[in-house]
């Protein structure tokens, strides 16, 4: 597979990986792109956040960075079952899994995980357990 530009092809990469890996991780539900309502737990949304593009030579080669957002939630704040130390293993246990694949199939140079935020989001008026994973790679490529 050749370096990709298209930070699309990336997000699909990594729901499908997700998707591929759903039950070994314990996830019930993965989304290309947030969503307003999340229906069961624990659920991804894999959200498309930038690319940016440097002429890096001629002809018109680029370098390529992108970064994509991970929106893990766990459950529902009520859940008292759901502690922070097991939010913070599962998003870890979800890391682990994009380190296993660091060119993502072909498509980067290199990618990893640069930032993992714990904390809340609401989603359809339900206050929920969260954790944002920030995924950075970035590729070499021409354009055209």
């Amino acid at each position: 597979m050749a370096l990709t530009n298209q930070i699309t092809v990336l997000t699909q990469y990594i729901v499908d990986r997700l998707t591929t890996s759903k039950t070994s991780l314990g996830l019930k539900d993965i989304f290309y792109g947030d969503q307003e309502l999340i229906p069961r737990y624990p659920a991804v949304a894999v959200d498309s956040v930038s690319k940016e593009r440097e002429l890096a030579g001629l002809p018109f080669r680029t370098d390529n960075n992108f970064t994509i957002l991970l929106l893990v939630y766990h459950a529902q704040i009520s859940n008292t079952a759901v502690t922070r130390k097991s939010c913070d293993e599962f998003a870890e246990a979800i890391e682990l899994n994009l380190h296993d694949d660091t060119t993502m199939g072909g498509n980067v140079i290199h990618g990893y995980v640069t930032m993992m935020e714990s904390g809340f989001a609401v989603r359809g008026g339900s206050q929920l357990r969260a954790t944002r994973i920030t995924w950075s790679g970035y590729s070499k490529t021409n354009i055209g």
